[in-house]
C-alpha cells in the first residue's frame, strides 16, 4: 500500500530577494531558480504530488522580517486576507485533498 503525502507550503520568494540562482541541466532541459526557496519548491513537485505552494507579493506589508510595528503587522494581515481570496479555489482543492487522506487513512485505521 502507497502513502499519500500532502504538503502545503506559504512564501514569498521573488528573483529581487534572491539575486543568487541556482542553474540546473535536467533530462537535457536548463533550469534556472531564483534561490533555495524555488529550487526546494521544483524538488518538492517532484517528490510529493500532493505539493502546493501559496505565494503572496506582499503587496503592501514592509518585506523586512524585523518590522513588527503596529502597522506592519496590520498590512500582512492585509496580504494574508487578500492571498485567501485569491487562492479561495486552491485552498478549497487542497481541504478536499486532505479530507480524502484523513478518510483513506482512517479507513486503514478503523477497518
Amino acid at each position: 500500500m502507497g502513502v499519500s503525502v500532502a504538503t502545503v507550503e506559504k512564501g514569498r520568494s521573488e528573483a529581487r530577494h534572491h539575486p543568487q540562482s541556482l542553474i540546473k541541466v535536467l533530462d537535457g532541459a536548463v533550469v534556472v531558480f531564483d534561490g533555495v526557496a524555488d529550487a526546494s519548491e521544483w524538488q518538492l513537485k517532484r517528490l510529493c504530488p500532493g505539493y502546493h505552494r501559496l505565494q503572496s507579493p506582499l503587496p503592501t506589508a514592509n518585506h523586512a522580517l524585523d518590522d513588527a510595528s503596529e502597522v506592519n503587522l496590520a498590512r500582512l494581515l492585509d496580504d494574508a486576507e487578500t492571498l485567501l481570496d485569491t487562492e479561495r479555489a486552491t485552498l478549497a482543492r487542497i481541504c478536499d485533498a486532505l479530507e480524502e487522506i484523513a478518510a483513506d487513512r482512517s479507513a486503514v485505521t478503523h477497518p
